[in-house]
């Protein structure tokens, strides 16, 4: 089966497995310190052709505006063919950097599951006949700015090869405890901040992927904290590790 993942920008990863597409944390909003969104992306919201038209699963990781967008969301739905969409449940207690707004055309609601999982549980569902999608709560890095937020770990196995999608999940232990004995780990996709933590590189021993992929990173001209060249440093640094390592920088880059 064809299998072809690729960059949007930020943790937006474009899936392709077959004739079905998947979409991960791809349409997200205006943000201070990562990569806007981006014109392809941007021409398929509002009906335009794109290959990022009719796109058949959504899935978002969790609400801040750098990862999701509400009134992009909207207009993606209204102006393309969506079989479903995941987005996590606002809790009570949020932050400033959600998007708190809620979907308001009825094709929307129609189409989007608001999933809930707590802590230690998982939930797993069958896209296609060759692809599952499993999401569990995991705790956002950050400190206690952060912690109410909430955020899932995305897990898409596609013929017994796993990929974990972590978005901005803590590089805590706990956050990865059952995925340790998942097996056929094929990638572990994880931002700069992980990466460059020990912490970090201890989960990525107790995970033993083929690849770790670095994802979350600005483009060259949108690079405000300088996570290009950590991650730069960051590959020399961990360039005998077991695993490959693909660092994700331009648009359209394929894995």
């Amino acid at each position: 089966m064809k299998v072809k993942m690729e960059l949007v920008a930020n943790s937006g990863i474009f899936i392709t497995v077959g004739d079905s597409t998947i979409l991960l944390d791809g349409i997200f909003g205006e943000n201070s310190f990562f990569s806007q969104p981006v014109g392809e992306m941007q021409k398929a919201v509002f009906g335009m052709a794109s290959k990022y038209k009719d796109i058949d699963y959504l899935v978002f990781t969790h609400r801040h505006i750098d990862h999701f967008s509400s009134m992009y969301l909207d207009e993606y739905i209204s102006n393309n063919e969506v079989k479903k969409v995941y987005i996590p449940r606002l809790g009570q207690i949020t932050n400033s950097l959600e998007d708190k707004r809620a979907l308001l055309s009825l094709t929307s609601i129609k189409k989007v599951e608001e999933y809930y999982i707590p802590f230690g549980e998982c939930h797993k569902e069958e896209l296609t006949q060759n692809c599952t999608l499993t999401y569990f709560r995991s705790v956002h890095m950050g400190g206690r700015e952060y912690q109410d937020t909430r955020h899932y770990t995305i897990m898409i196995t596609i013929e017994e090869k796993n990929y974990i999608f972590a978005a901005d999940a803590d590089y805590m232990m706990k956050n990865f405890q059952d995925s340790k004995e998942i097996s056929n780990l094929a990638a572990v996709f994880i931002n700069p901040l992980f990466f460059t933590n020990a912490k970090g590189q201890n989960v990525l021993d107790h995970l033993k992927p083929e690849t770790v992929v670095i994802y979350h990173i600005p483009f060259q001209d949108e690079d405000k904290m300088g996570l290009r060249k950590l991650v730069a440093r960051d590959i020399l640094k961990y360039r005998d590790k077991p695993y490959k390592i693909i660092a994700l920088t331009e648009k359209d880059q394929l894995i």
